[in-house]
């Protein structure tokens, strides 16, 4: 556990600006996600076994990190077009990095990158170094930080956002690896009639980040309960 200013540093020192465009970008990819799971190890109970054996891709723990509300959203937004950068590269031999694609891990953003643009445009792999280095520099200081928190502070502040669910709905059920949950209607708070339906809905974010619904399941409450009994957890027993 180092300090802010150490992490920075070695930021800076993976994306030299002597190196080739996309070891740059290769680089910058390989420390977002060694600071996706670290916060992952700080915030998720046996953090590490999700890590180690979730076999999780990019995405899914850059999601998981995401729902816990606490890394900014143009943050996270920026990481995710990062990572589509690199996968474009993984996928087309020989892909030459553009002004375009810089564009477009920035531009999360807003105006801090409208003024890195106008400022550091004319060269562009200045441009791509300052762009990731913030993107790495962004993620380290929430690590940094929330590594001097103890765990007990941080569980507090896990139920706190537990119990926060204005956006998605006191009857929600959210997905621990992705921004979609399942949102119960306010009807089924009242005692349902037995083999009446209970309707349930798949929901995400949208671009301006409002609630969307991306399907509608109707389902029967007993055979989702009956389901559910069958999901045994076994309890690990002590040494």
């Amino acid at each position: 556990m180092g300090t802010f200013e150490e992490e920075y540093k070695s930021i800076w020192e993976h994306c030299d600006y002597e190196l080739e465009p996309e070891l740059i970008v290769l680089r910058a990819h390989l420390m977002s996600e060694r600071y996706i799971e670290r916060f992952i190890k700080l915030f998720l109970l046996k953090g590490d076994t999700v890590i180690n054996q979730g076999r999780l891709t990019y995405v899914q723990k850059l999601n998981l990190m995401d729902s816990f509300g606490i890394v900014p959203k143009d943050l996270v937004d920026c990481h995710k077009n990062l990572n589509t950068l690199r996968n474009k590269m993984a996928h087309e031999l020989g892909y030459d990095i553009k002004i375009e694609d810089v564009d477009l891990i920035g531009r999360p953003m807003g105006q801090t990158y409208a003024k890195l643009r106008k400022e550091r445009g004319q060269d562009f792999k200045d441009l791509l170094c300052t762009v990731v280095g913030y993107l790495c520099g962004g993620l380290a200081y929430y690590v940094v930080e929330y590594e001097k928190v103890s765990e007990k502070k941080r569980a507090g502040l896990i139920m706190k956002m537990s119990r926060d669910k204005k956006q998605k709905g006191r009857l929600a059920v959210r997905c621990i690896v992705s921004d979609r949950w399942l949102s119960f209607p306010a009807k089924t708070e009242t005692k349902l009639q037995q083999g009446e339906p209970v309707v349930v809905n798949v929901m995400t974010r949208s671009q301006n980040d409002k609630p969307k619904k991306i399907c509608e399941l109707i389902l029967f409450r007993e055979e989702l309960e009956d389901t559910l009994r069958m999901i045994h957890y076994e309890p690990k027993e002590k040494e």
